[in-house]
């Protein structure tokens, strides 16, 4: 009788994406273990027993053992380690390379343990959504299409890691040595039947702080004031949802938190070097995706929409960039239709033509009105393919003007990042 060679295991409910954080050993603090050596670590290399390590610490699998701050043995439970971001695989081939520890972890110490150790950041979190097929629709990389998306054909984990690079990409469908498929859209409807697919969805970001810029960001209101190190301001603004920025006046050690940009863009810090800006970057959605474009004039039957198509080709032939002729400050406009809060701004620039970019402004308003708009970034160096630019405030129309005479609008994809304000909800107000 012939055999049926074994059956595949079962993919994993959840992949984590992660980050090298230190790989000069890591800092002492509490740390509990997970795995011993390669006699329990599932892992078969470094990066397998990394994702085995990810796994049992975001999942808080049982605990084996713990260590205090200065290795002695202690009894320790997941209620104490508390929303556990870290963990430590042990970079070596010896006989306990599987070992793995999660760990609370804190920047600015002497890193005391040994430097075969590598700690890592949980920074996404990527759950199953079905096997056996892909998603209908969003798709814009993938199989063949460039070197990124061949190279992560090779590994679950490697798609996983493309995607977290991938400020458009929501959902993936791998099948192995053969396609890291990446979607755009927010949903994923199963279609067709392929037996070895399996198709995940990435998680919301982490609220986390950008900053410190040198300079005070004032203007709006203040929803609370405390004195504090940056860190300890920083991590007030993290867990409190309705904070987006703070200014922290070094010579009082003073921290004033605001729940709102002010018009006039305050998120751009002013470089007063005795004050210390920072700002949030948290979770966050494609707020332009569906919405209204326009642009000053058009051309070569390139009207504004095109940049909102989802197409993200630079290939003028792929029929999805914008034009307007030749003219004195062109613009380029979306209506978000409400008030919201803006991140960040995407923009792909078509192949061949990276000076026709030079110079732009990305600005903000409230009003379909250019005059009333504010530059948050800009203005650009000339670039092609996709390039993505900061781009922080409150507002319902962002524009993209190039200042001067003998300017071309002639880009492919527009993408505005952030949240909807009204879904913002402050978590104090004093």
């Amino acid at each position: 009788l012939g055999c049926w060679p074994p059956s595949p295991p079962p993919p994993p409910d959840v992949m984590v994406s992660y980050s090298e954080a230190s790989t000069q050993g890591y800092c002492r603090d509490l740390h509990v273990r997970m795995f011993d050596g390669d006699s329990d670590n599932p892992g078969n290399s470094k990066a397998t027993r990394a994702q085995a390590c990810a796994q049992a610490c975001y999942n808080k699998a049982p605990i084996k053992g713990a260590n205090d701050a200065t290795g002695q043995p202690l009894t320790a439970t997941w209620e104490e380690m508390g929303d556990t971001i870290s963990f430590i695989s042990y970079d070596s081939e010896a006989s306990n390379a599987g070992r793995c520890y999660c760990t609370r972890e804190y920047d600015g110490c002497d890193r005391t343990a040994p430097n075969q150790y590598v700690r890592y950041e949980i920074s996404r979190i990527y759950e199953l959504q079905f096997t056996g097929g892909y998603c209908a629709s969003g798709y814009y990389a993938g199989n063949n299409d460039d070197a990124a998306s061949i190279a992560a054909k090779v590994s679950l984990q490697a798609c996983v890691d493309l995607c977290n690079s991938e400020a458009q990409c929501k959902f993936i469908s791998y099948q192995p040595q053969y396609t890291c498929s990446r979607y755009s859209d927010a949903a994923c409807t199963k279609t067709d039947s392929a037996a070895d697919f399996v198709t995940y969805k990435k998680s919301a970001e982490e609220r986390s702080i950008v900053g410190p810029a040198v300079g005070g960001c004032g203007n709006a209101p203040y929803m609370h004031q405390m004195v504090g190190t940056f860190e300890e301001c920083s991590d007030w603004c993290i867990q409190n949802t309705g904070c987006v920025k703070f200014q922290r006046r070094i010579a009082t050690t003073t921290c004033y938190f605001s729940d709102a940009f002010s018009t006039n863009n305050d998120a751009q810090p002013n470089g007063n070097t005795d004050w210390q800006c920072a700002v949030i970057e948290g979770p966050s959605s494609l707020l332009s995706e569906g919405k209204t474009a326009t642009q000053s004039a058009t051309s070569h039957s390139a009207p504004a929409p095109l940049a909102l198509d989802g197409n993200p080709s630079a290939d003028w032939g792929s029929g999805s960039c914008v034009h307007s002729p030749s003219s004195t400050d062109p613009w380029w406009k979306v209506d978000l239709e409400t008030t919201s809060r803006i991140q960040r701004v995407a923009i792909t620039e078509r192949l061949g033509y990276p000076g026709r970019i030079e110079g732009a402004l990305i600005m903000l308003s409230d009003t379909d009105d250019l005059q009333s708009a504010n530059a948050c970034s800009g203005p650009l160096v000339g670039f092609e393919g996709r390039g993505e630019f900061d781009c922080r405030g409150d507002a319902r129309y962002v524009w993209i003007k190039i200042p001067g005479s003998g300017k071309y609008l002639n880009f492919c994809e527009v993408e505005v990042y952030g949240n909807v304000l009204n879904a913002v909800t402050p978590a104090y107000k004093y």
